[in-house]
């Protein structure tokens, strides 16, 4: 019972009403039996006996009400107040008019159930009741009330004084009784706001992609939400109640952390950042932490909120991408170094060779111009690696089925490697056709498997696979210089020791090597970076210390084409007496190219821009056939001269030369089938025979 007041009291979200009517059901029945028993004693002593009925009649059914539940709410509150309003009806009409006070509470009884409409109902029934019973005589005389001389006047002033106060009683309590109901609606909707909020904080928490981390003052955990089991594999039940630090932190930053733990406790709100965390299986990872010291009411430290996520794929997309970027900043300084050295290699190689071919040049003067164009032919081999890290290397791709190109290349590889190391070779039947330069290709196997070898001193195997695969989107998505889709995969596996993961980091930047001084560029890897993704493709490497390497070359693969056939072309140089216009700004490759036209019988016209080119052109227009011209020059370039060439002499033809490639003659680093293109350094026979490919094509 006193449970039920006190939930009445705090106004509980059970109906209360309904709760109100069984307290007093309760105490009815307990104060009931206390007056009942001395009250039936006297009324039976006297005589009285119509009063022993009345109270024997309703402490039984009151008694009766407090257990006859399966009754509505309304039904016992009616029965309740008629055994009131019967009381004092009885009482009144045996004791008199002192027994009014159980018709007043008869009313106030209603109003407390059933409202205030009902409460005024009741005090019109009790008035017009006492107000009948009064005026015929009913009513029991008091001794110790005097009686006026009028007794109907009497009554009726009695009876509105009843009215009056029963009245307002029942006003009242109405207006408590609503403003009790108010306070109850306030309450249950704040109550229903803070169940949402409450709900909804809970959804989010248990939804939320942050791992979500309370702990108490001792850093013992005991919140810990489903991202926190997914990220560092440790399930709510394995932590709870444990200190959750010594679980998720590395032993080797144990002092650090305490170190850190101690700032939160002291209450610095900026201990966020950065951490090395480790999960259940041991695996570092890199979390982002963001903590806030907690306080009690006396503001001492009670414990710490963490929300933490996850970065460790975020830091190794940021490496791949510095990395990516410090490869093409080195590209781009290679590329220019080797457009630059490639204009002297030119000059060098073009002059040895007509030293070498004129016939009044002594046997020992041909020799020491031979070894000078064999070291030049050695800086050319360098350039022309550089060009390739770099992506501007000359490509001339085809449609073509790679696994032809590694079959006609196996006899060359075997003799290469050596017979200490056993070559294996797994490759798909019904292969995807791509689009790949064969000769940069076979560059590129022939560097891995030198590399390969190299890493196999006492011998071992040597694997090349080929295989379509699905690059995914999730693939992509971590390797950045890929897309998705179908691909063909070329594997080079050995055997041989591996590299660390300082050393996988630098493998494709250019001079960096792990072999002796004099063993080695540093080029072979970097050749080979930059011919892959000149063609479009990525490349893998996966290696670990004493157990090998594999390197997995990604090319986009095609479909409904053909693979094409070699052209041909006559191999040797021709002369000829055609005009050709030449327009180089380099005086010296512009001198070196004029003297080697003129050898093979061509008559020249040279230039040392775009606008004096135009100016030749107007007045020579009927002799010139073709014009060779730099691609890369101050003012207007080779390209743009070209188009303004076609648009006066539509006859004339063109030939670019360059030490890279222009984006105005390739396209994503691949030649066009409309443009004729001599990548320098050359030599006076090659320039020749492009000329005279070029004039009758």
């Amino acid at each position: 019972m006193m449970n039920r007041m006190r939930n009445w009291l705090v106004l509980d979200p059970v109906d209360w009403r309904a709760g109100m009517l069984a307290l007093m059901l309760k105490v009815a029945t307990i104060l009931g039996v206390i007056v009942c028993i001395p009250s039936v004693y006297l009324a039976v002593k006297r005589g009285l006996y119509g009063i022993v009925f009345i109270d024997v009649t309703a402490i039984s059914v009151v008694f009766a009400l407090n257990f006859l539940t399966g009754l509505s709410f309304r039904v016992r509150a009616v029965a309740f107040g008629l055994v009131c309003y019967s009381l004092g009806t009885g009482l009144l009409y045996l004791v008199g008019s002192v027994s009014q006070i159980y018709l007043m509470g008869s009313s106030v009884l209603i109003t407390l159930l059933l409202g205030t409409g009902a409460g005024l109902g009741t005090v019109a029934l009790t008035t017009v009741t006492l107000l009948a019973m009064g005026l015929t005589g009913n009513v029991a005389r008091e001794p110790t009330v005097p009686l006026a001389s009028n007794q109907s006047v009497e009554w009726w002033l009695i009876t509105l004084n009843f009215t009056l106060i029963s009245h307002i009683v029942v006003a009242g309590v109405g207006v408590a009784l609503r403003a009790i109901e108010r306070a109850r609606e306030n309450e249950t909707e704040l109550r229903r706001a803070q169940d949402r909020d409450r709900v909804l904080v809970e959804l989010q928490i248990e939804r939320m992609p942050l791992a979500y981390i309370l702990t108490d003052r001792d850093f013992r955990c005991i919140r810990w939400n489903p991202a926190a089991e997914r990220i560092f594999g440790f399930t709510s039940d394995e932590v709870l109640g444990h200190k959750i630090f010594d679980l998720i932190i590395p032993r080797s930053l144990r002092a650090v952390a305490e170190k850190i733990l101690e700032q939160i406790r002291s209450g610095r709100m900026d201990v966020t950042g950065e951490f090395v965390n480790a999960t259940k299986s041991g695996a570092p990872i890199t979390c982002e932490w963001h903590n806030t010291p907690m306080f009690d009411n006396e503001a001492k430290f009670s414990g710490v909120l963490s929300l933490t996520f996850d970065i460790t794929a975020r830091k190794k997309l940021e490496s791949q991408l510095l990395q990516s970027q410090k490869m093409e900043a080195i590209g781009q300084l290679a590329g220019g170094v080797a457009h630059d050295f490639n204009n002297l290699l030119t000059v060098i190689f073009g002059y040895s060779e007509l030293v070498m071919t004129d016939r009044t040049t002594s046997s020992e003067t041909r020799t020491s111009v031979q070894a000078i164009n064999l070291a030049a032919q050695r800086a050319a081999g360098l350039t022309g690696q550089l060009l390739a890290f770099s992506r501007k290397t000359m490509l001339q791709p085809r449609v073509l089925d790679i696994n032809a190109v590694v079959t006609e290349t196996g006899t060359m590889l075997r003799r290469m490697i050596g017979e200490d190391v056993a070559l294996n070779t797994t490759l798909q039947s019904n292969i995807n056709l791509v689009r790949v330069d064969p000769g940069q290709l076979t560059q590129v196997l022939m560097n891995l498997s030198v590399n390969a070898r190299d890493a196999m001193p006492r011998g071992g195997t040597l694997s090349i696979e080929t295989q379509n695969v699905e690059l995914s989107d999730e693939y992509a998505i971590t390797h950045p210089d890929c897309r998705p889709g179908p691909h063909v995969m070329l594997a080079i596996t050995d055997t041989g020791t591996g590299m660390a993961p300082d050393v996988l980091a630098h493998i494709f930047e250019p001079f960096y090597t792990t072999k002796e001084v004099g063993s080695g560029t540093g080029l072979g890897l970097a050749t080979v970076f930059g011919i892959v993704r000149q063609s479009g493709g990525t490349i893998n490497v996966y290696s670990e210390p004493g157990i090998g390497s594999t390197f997995k070359l990604y090319f986009p693969s095609l479909s409904g084409v053909k693979a094409m056939q070699d052209g041909s072309f006559p191999l040797t140089a021709q002369g000829g007496a055609e005009t050709v216009l030449l327009v180089e700004d380099d005086d010296a490759v512009r001198r070196l190219a004029a003297a080697s036209l003129n050898q093979f019988g061509y008559a020249v016209l040279a230039a040392s821009s775009g606008d004096e080119a135009l100016r030749l052109a107007a007045v020579h227009s009927a002799t010139i056939r073709v014009m060779l011209t730099d691609v890369v020059m101050p003012g207007m370039s080779g390209p743009q001269l070209v188009l303004a060439m076609h648009e006066r002499f539509p006859h004339i033809k063109a030939v670019f030369m360059s030490g890279y490639t222009d984006d105005a003659v390739v396209r994503h680093g691949l030649l066009a089938a409309d443009v004729s293109f001599l990548q320098k350094p050359f030599t006076p026979a090659g320039l020749a025979l492009k000329i005279r490919q070029v004039l009758d094509s």
